[in-house]
């Protein structure tokens, strides 16, 4: 990946003119620059072919860097401890819109039994597993990430 540049960065008005980028900005800037990259150096399905599990895709960073790897080309495993609000589901389908072939995971990964579940049902899917972006996490208000455990 190329370094950042602030100059090639969109400004408020080109984010929110283009579909792409718009339909995200709601999520903050981590999903704006997720974007940009894709458009910049992940273009032309470079990553056709291969397979990658992504934690915490329900929503924000995960879910940008799912959409990335779909649009890519990945076939995308979306995992995330939390599937009963419908989102998780909702972000397999846009991964399908992208022509991912897409599943949805429930999996805590704090869990061993959890994850080596996850693991099992994306070789059953897939066949083997290329990329593993670990993007779960959980932030407790009022707490600093030392007093976290």
């Amino acid at each position: 990946m190329r370094d950042y540049n602030p100059t090639q960065c969109r400004s408020h008005e080109e984010i929110s003119g283009n579909p792409v980028y718009s339909r995200y900005y709601m999520n903050g800037l981590a999903i704006v620059i997720a974007l940009f990259y894709l458009e910049n150096d992940m273009k032309n399905d470079c990553l056709k072919g291969k397979t990658a599990v992504i934690t915490g895709a329900r929503r924000g960073i995960g879910r940008a860097i799912a959409l990335a790897f779909a649009a890519a080309g990945a076939d995308v495993a979306a995992c995330d401890i939390v599937a009963e609000d419908g989102l998780l589901h909702n972000t397999k389908d846009e991964l399908e819109k992208l022509g991912s072939k897409a599943i949805a995971l429930t999996a805590d990964v704090s869990r061993r039994a959890d994850v080596e579940n996850m693991a099992r049902k994306t070789l059953e899917t897939y066949g083997k597993i290329d990329v593993l972006v670990a993007c779960a996490g959980i932030w407790i208000p009022g707490q600093n990430l030392i007093e976290c455990s």
